[in-house]
């Protein structure tokens, strides 16, 4: 039996099913729609950094893969342990400024060297507050590469967690600034 539901509200899983199970639309736009529909709703919400550092991407893959320095130099990621194989999970820990530290245990999706590294973790359950984390390393002329940390939120307690989201995007900026210097210091 189904919960009841007061007039005009609606099970989003139930109409996002339907929509994509009646829809002749490739799955990616699918996708596409359903981050629209979740945009509208304040389920979803992007933040996205980027530091040009004086370094090549060999260098900068070798310290963001470094996990046993980041108490040293990371004050955001203060820790990380496991394993960087896509599917396998790592066990992360995390400090934005001015926010308590949390620990969680994401799942590695891509390990790209000198390239990208992407992962994905959710609180409790997924579709409450899941989270794809991109740390991506750019080529650029001279040597030198674009540093790019960025992540996605979705799920129904995105609106209600803003002020940890706002945090975060503060997080990723220290991480980039602490890194930069690290790599610049190491190559001079």
């Amino acid at each position: 039996m189904s919960p009841k539901r007061a007039p005009g509200d609606v099970d989003f899983n139930e109409e996002i099913g339907a929509h994509m199970a009646t829809s002749r639309i490739e799955p990616a736009q699918q996708a596409a729609q359903v981050d629209r529909d979740a945009g509208r709703r304040g389920w979803l919400r992007e933040l996205e950094t980027a530091i040009e550092i004086d370094a090549s991407a060999e260098r900068v893959w070798a310290v963001v893969t470094d996990f046993v320095a980041y108490p040293i130099w990371n004050p955001f990621m203060r820790k990380i342990s496991g394993e960087l194989v896509v599917g396998t999970r790592l066990r992360v820990r995390l400090q934005s400024p001015g926010g308590r530290a949390m620990t969680f245990s994401p799942r590695v999706l891509a390990a790209t060297p000198q390239r990208e590294l992407r992962w994905v973790g959710n609180l409790i359950l997924p579709g409450l507050f899941d989270g794809e984390h991109v740390l991506a390393i750019e080529p650029l002329t001279n040597g030198r590469v674009r540093f790019m940390q960025s992540e996605r939120f979705r799920g129904v307690l995105v609106a209600p967690l803003g002020k940890l989201i706002d945090r975060t995007q503060n997080g990723f900026e220290a991480m980039n600034l602490a890194l930069k210097e690290r790599v610049e210091r190491a190559v001079a």
